[in-house]
């Protein structure tokens, strides 16, 4: 629909309020998905859909190493002390560390937060792997670097590796993958569109 039928919108009688922060609307206003919004939170929300700068998605990159790595230890203490493989952690470390990326970049969302937050939650997921491994008393002879090296390939393929344990495999792997899809969604842009501003006029 063209946007040029809400450049003027003619109101009698009082001020229509704002969808989003129930004030009244004055001098100008914004439409956001179909709703009427003054222009303090119309500049908002346009500041939440703005595209993430460098910086942005640096701090965001931060944000979420930071919550990666605590949810790898985390995750690899809970398999070592309760002696399971739940795999269903991953469905939250994705959650987390998709939304530790979401708060580093101000909020903002987008492309690049979403492939930076799935690819910290997949390291995150097979880090854990990565760190039982190591702490195995047979894996001495596997500490120096090369050895580290081989480990990390491996913990890195270990959710595809699993598809040879059959049923169970795959059950892991589709955890793993809703657990990416949670970091995905985090970080996604808000789809709802805004328009303005439009000058507010109204007849006696």
């Amino acid at each position: 629909m063209d946007d040029l039928q809400f450049q003027k919108a003619e109101f009698r009688g009082n001020r229509p309020p704002c969808a989003a922060c129930k004030g009244a609307v004055e001098g100008s206003y914004y439409q956001f998905a179909g709703h009427t919004i003054c222009a303090r939170c119309g500049e908002r929300v346009r500041a939440r859909q703005q595209e993430p700068s460098n910086s942005h998605v640096l701090r965001g990159l931060l944000f979420g190493a930071g919550a990666a790595v605590a949810c790898s230890i985390a995750y690899a203490v809970i398999t070592a002390m309760s002696g399971l493989e739940l795999a269903l952690v991953a469905i939250l470390v994705g959650y987390l560390v998709g939304r530790a990326v979401r708060i580093g970049s101000n909020g903002l969302g987008g492309r690049r937060c979403q492939v930076l937050a799935v690819a910290l939650t997949y390291l995150s997921i097979t880090g854990s792997y990565l760190i039982l491994a190591i702490r195995e008393p047979g894996a001495e002879p596997m500490r120096n670097l090369g050895g580290v090296v081989v480990m990390m390939g491996i913990a890195l393929a270990s959710p595809v590796l699993g598809l040879a344990g059959g049923l169970g495999g795959i059950l892991g792997l589709a955890i793993v993958v809703f657990g990416l899809l949670q970091a995905w969604r985090q970080n996604a842009r808000d789809p709802r569109v805004l328009t303005g501003p439009f000058e507010l006029t109204s007849n006696a």
